[in-house]
């Protein structure tokens, strides 16, 4: 979304925040917490200009849309065979098996996106709400908890890696 300052758009939608992992932990049968450390550093204008930015994570939620895979035919000319993203593209899908089944820790988001309580939900068939500017924790990740310190933003799990999704939401607070 727009960040609006005095009524007027100081940052236009869909502008490219650069920012850097501080650090990343897997989850093992002797380290159960994983971790993940972002910060974020500047703002990168269509036009070209750069601000530096100080910003922590205030809140992070799915993607509004899941990644859909095609399912493959057995024909391998098909155009959704030749669609599906391969790990060498980096890419990572929400969606898993041919079914079109959401996984289990694809729950709804908290009611009306507001509040600072986590939901921790797992109806498979819900939809993704765009985060409210109130927002604060995690919402609809499963197992998933956020903490801040100074610039430093820190997603960690205690029950699996932790992976954040191409199209995660992310509401972020200017320090």
């Amino acid at each position: 979304m727009d960040l609006l300052l005095h009524g007027q758009i100081v940052i236009p939608r869909n502008t490219k925040i650069v920012g850097h992992v501080t650090e990343a932990k897997v989850h093992s049968k002797e380290s159960p917490n994983s971790t993940v450390g972002i910060a974020f550093d500047r703002v990168l204008l269509k036009s070209g200009r750069e601000l530096p930015l100080q910003a922590a994570v205030q809140a992070i939620a799915r993607p509004l849309q899941p990644v859909v895979f095609p399912v493959a035919s057995d024909d391998p000319m098909s155009p959704a065979t030749a669609s599906i993203p391969s790990a060498s593209q980096g890419q990572r899908g929400a969606m898993t098996g041919a079914s079109g089944q959401l996984p289990p820790n694809y729950g709804p988001p908290y009611p009306g996106g507001t509040g600072s309580r986590s939901d921790n939900s797992t109806s498979p068939n819900s939809t993704v709400s765009p985060l409210d500017p109130a927002t604060k924790g995690v919402v609809g990740m499963k197992g998933f908890s956020l903490t801040t310190s100074g610039e430093v933003s820190v997603v960690s799990s205690n029950t699996e890696n932790v992976h954040l999704d191409s199209g995660t939401q992310l509401i972020l607070r200017v320090q």
